[in-house]
């Protein structure tokens, strides 16, 4: 009867010790779940905010291109030539000489380690002026 007395103590402890265990690993999972929700959170607002930027900057430059005729970007184009070094960057005055070599986007991107998205416009505003093919 002692030995049975003893192996139910045993069977308890081991089953607190189980549930204890179980309960840390649980108050764990927890924090770490709560904490990747805030970092998700922090970052959907960081990309709501970044999407924000982009669609004013979109909207504004969308506004500006149509506002010019393709004569002024013929003439703007060519004066990126022209300009001093200080005014305009190497890597927008050597984009119109690329562009003018029949280079694709990607061909841009690469040599002027620019996004491919900057390039595709540098590649668009060239086009408009009809100094490429």
């Amino acid at each position: 009867m002692e030995s049975l007395t003893t192996l139910m103590i045993f069977l308890f402890c081991l089953l607190g010790i189980a549930c204890a265990v179980v309960l840390a690993g649980a108050i764990w999972c927890r924090r770490v779940i709560l904490s990747i929700n805030r970092r998700i959170n922090a970052l959907n607002g960081r990309i709501r905010e970044m999407e924000g930027r982009a669609g004013t900057v979109c909207e504004n430059t969308d506004t500006q291109v149509r506002s010019l005729t393709s004569d002024q970007l013929s003439a703007r184009f060519e004066q990126a030539d022209k300009m001093p070094s200080s005014d305009v960057s190497a890597k927008y005055r050597h984009v119109a000489r690329l562009a003018r070599s029949g280079l694709g986007a990607a061909e841009l991107s690469e040599i002027l380690d620019v996004s491919l998205t900057e390039a595709d416009q540098m590649l668009l505003l060239a086009r408009l002026t009809g100094k490429t093919a």
